[in-house]
């Protein structure tokens, strides 16, 4: 995920992949398992001025008054993104990636649920009637389109978010943990195969120090205490009580550097181990993949690839975001999925031009997705 609300951080199914979508790409024996598509979260984004006084604020500024969880009741909102699916499936797209960004709000500042045109008020764990009904109605207009399966991601903002805790804050965990709970009989009668990401790019990392000119990491030692306890008791409330199966447990961040790499995979079974000291794994991992400066995303897939299958994680991934329709990133996808042999359940763009990389988002709706479907994704 490129970043969504930054100024906001300093508040502080299992249903088989068979049948007509399965691939089978001439030339391509290392494509994904199956077809992919795009996370679409935004149905319209305004154009930035090439000299904004706020660069980051004016992309944000684009795009915020434009979520589609809460705007759908708005006129006319319903039937542009029932277009906008349309094209997308159109395009070659099968499957689809969509979510709730959520902040617990001030007191008093959300209207009927919303802080601001993307923000969710996720106060109490619920979804305002309003947002619940958006959900709803944006879930069947999906699965009338005719997408194959669904991952659903939870993007916690400000305060909400583990990341910038420095103790456990225990309401904000039970609220998270209460969205997420209330959400998920949704997805589940919704009729659409789907996963959850319990949190986008919400895996913490084992601590690591530099000694000797070599770095130790300690796998079973928080680099974050207060992060990697919210995520384990996450992920030990989720499996008591829905099909662990559904989840990808917390999507992987895309990162050039190797230690920190090595450091969130060797956490692993920190995260995953249930209080009876069994550990219980996702059946697929999620990662996202951004190349950039003098890091290709074929390095960044080998590394991490590499530092899983040293302790057995040989598991599918799914690739949940890398840019909108790049041909260079299908290309070193494509390239590490044949070094490696590490299978590719599917792929899924995010709406951002590898350009315009500081921008978090600037594509609405994610049509385009030929560069993708070259290279088997």
């Amino acid at each position: 995920m490129r970043w969504l609300f930054p100024a906001l951080a300093l508040m502080v199914s299992t249903a088989a992949f068979a049948g007509a979508d399965t691939l089978f790409v001439g030339g391509f024996q290392n494509a994904a398992l199956a077809r992919g598509g795009s996370n679409f979260l935004w149905y319209r984004v305004d154009r930035v001025p090439p000299d904004a006084a706020d660069p980051v604020q004016s992309c944000i500024d684009a795009r915020d008054p434009y979520g589609i969880l809460a705007n759908y009741h708005r006129a006319g909102v319903r039937n542009t993104v029932r277009t906008q699916l349309r094209a997308m499936r159109d395009a070659g797209q099968q499957r689809i990636a969509t979510g709730i960004v959520h902040l617990r709000a001030p007191a008093g500042q959300s209207v009927d649920g919303r802080y601001g045109g993307t923000l969710i008020d996720s106060t109490g764990g619920t979804l305002h009637p309003r947002i619940r009904d958006n959900l709803v109605a944006f879930l069947r207009d999906v699965y009338r389109a005719g997408f194959s399966e669904l991952l659903f991601r939870y993007f916690p903002q400000g305060d909400n978010t583990p990341v910038w805790w420095t103790t456990f804050d225990e309401s904000l965990f039970q609220e998270n943990w209460q969205l997420i709970r209330s959400i998920e009989p949704i997805l589940q009668a919704s009729g659409l195969s789907y996963r959850t990401d319990l949190g986008v790019e919400g895996m913490p990392r084992a601590w690591f120090v530099e000694a000797l000119g070599q770095y130790y990491i300690d796998d079973n030692r928080p680099d974050n205490p207060a992060w990697s306890e919210y995520a384990r008791r996450i992920w030990r409330n989720y499996v008591a009580e829905f099909d662990y199966r559904r989840s990808v447990g917390f999507s992987f961040v895309s990162d050039s550097d190797p230690v920190r790499t090595r450091a969130r995979v060797r956490h692993l079974r920190y995260i995953y181990m249930l209080a009876d000291g069994s550990v219980r794994y996702p059946p697929l991992f999620a990662i996202d993949i951004y190349g950039g400066g003098t890091t290709d995303e074929r390095t960044i897939f080998e590394r991490h690839h590499h530092a899983m299958a040293d302790l057995g994680r040989n598991e599918p991934w799914i690739v949940a975001e890398s840019y909108f329709n790049d041909a260079v990133a299908a290309a070193g996808l494509s390239s590490a999925m044949a070094t490696t042999g590490r299978q590719v359940r599917y792929f899924l763009q995010w709406p951002l031009d590898r350009g315009i990389d500081d921008c978090g988002v600037n594509v609405a709706p994610p049509n385009a997705y030929e560069a993708w479907l070259r290279r088997g994704f």
